[in-house]
């Protein structure tokens, strides 16, 4: 009797241990299956499939990475598909550019990052090719020619690098560069003649800040752009994400709550932002001389990203937070220094836009929609 208590309390936990056991068993088979179908199914993710060229872009010494001349491939991501065409030059440029340039025409270089590219967007539909229908129909006769030199990862620094390799080689008259305050992430002076050598270490939401090439970036690219990489996060995980972040505000708290990212928008600037202010601007500053030494002209465009946007009302509310802050600075810093700055952010914020159709909310890049409204 005594010995039928004792096995009393152990078959009780044996059938809860195997109750748990199961439960587990079909939660994850469960999970599994739902991943299963997403993947099949609902990918989201973002993947790449090569319809001309074995890669996308190459590993680079001065820039990080460089596109693949003649490369044409399809992305797919949950919020878009789209197909990228590079020219014969490296760029998600169709229009060709002659040398010598033909008496009479302007040249402008235009440099930037993934929003200048056109991530996201059908080649029609990005703002450099917009502005360049725009200038063709003031003046039919076709005296702009805009170089359209774009690349997905740049900063301040890279494109410094990039336009003294491009000026001379397009022979351009006007140089336009698309600022975004993530390019202070990453801007430096190491490499660069009279370079401090010092970086200060910092994780952006993208990258890694460091001299040089960026590595982080490099990697990124390298899984993204070069090869087709199966090895991604969980569907599950992503699509998780994306309900979490369905909502302005619902975006504006998780991207405030992640690492590091508040302070660049802080209002007195920390340490780290304002140092790299210090080296943008330097950097700015040296575009400028070499322009000038060359009879050209800067112009900076500055395009927000998508929490100054989404989060402009609220932050007029908050004395913490200035989502105008760098245009205030750069603007004025623009001014002594003999370049022109154009703020964007005004347009994305009239009350009439509907501020949610402007940016992909998962990816963050500008839509169609906002794309037309930096043209």
């Amino acid at each position: 009797m005594n010995r039928e208590k004792k096995r009393g309390p152990v078959r009780r936990l044996k059938k809860l241990l195997t109750d748990a056991l199961i439960v587990l068993g079909v939660s994850a088979g469960l999970v599994l299956i739902l991943e299963g179908g997403l993947r099949l199914f609902y990918p989201q993710n973002l993947s790449g499939k090569s319809i001309v060229g074995e890669s996308f872009s190459n590993p680079d010494e001065m820039l990080g990475i460089r596109y693949t001349p003649g490369a044409k491939w399809r992305f797919d991501h949950p919020e878009y598909h789209v197909v990228y065409s590079i020219n014969e030059d490296g760029f998600r440029d169709a229009k060709p550019h002659p040398m010598p340039k033909p008496p009479g025409v302007t040249r402008v270089l235009l440099l930037g990052d993934s929003f200048t590219f056109g991530q996201g967007v059908d080649y029609d539909q990005t703002w450099p090719v917009l502005v360049e229908k725009k200038m063709s129909a003031k003046d039919g006769t076709h005296r702009v020619d805009l170089v359209k030199a774009g690349m997905q990862g740049m900063d301040t620094r890279s494109e410094y690098l990039l336009m003294k390799e491009l000026v001379p080689k397009y022979d351009c008259d006007v140089v336009v560069i698309a600022f975004l305050i993530n390019d202070l992430y990453t801007n430096s002076l190491d490499g660069l003649e009279g370079g401090s050598g010092e970086t200060t270490s910092t994780e952006s939401d993208t990258s890694i800040a460091s001299g040089g090439p960026k590595k982080g970036l490099l990697t990124t690219m390298k899984n993204v752009f070069i090869r087709n990489d199966k090895r991604t996060t969980f569907h599950l995980l992503t699509l998780a994400r994306r309900w979490a972040i369905s909502s302005a505000s619902a975006y504006c708290r998780l991207y405030l709550m992640a690492p590091n990212r508040r302070q660049w928008l802080t209002v007195p600037l920390p340490a780290v932002p304002k140092a790299r202010l210090k080296v943008t601007q330097t950097l700015f500053s040296r575009m400028v001389e070499y322009c000038r030494s060359r009879g050209k002209r800067l112009i900076v465009v500055s395009i927000p990203q998508q929490f100054q946007v989404l989060y402009f009302d609220a932050s007029k509310d908050d004395p913490h937070i200035d989502v105008s802050i760098y245009d205030k600075i750069f603007g004025a810093f623009a001014e002594s220094a003999g370049f022109v700055w154009i703020p964007t952010l005004d347009y994305f914020v009239r009350p009439e836009i509907d501020r949610d159709d402007l940016f992909y909310r998962l990816d963050g890049h500008l839509t169609a929609q906002g794309h037309a409204l930096v043209a």
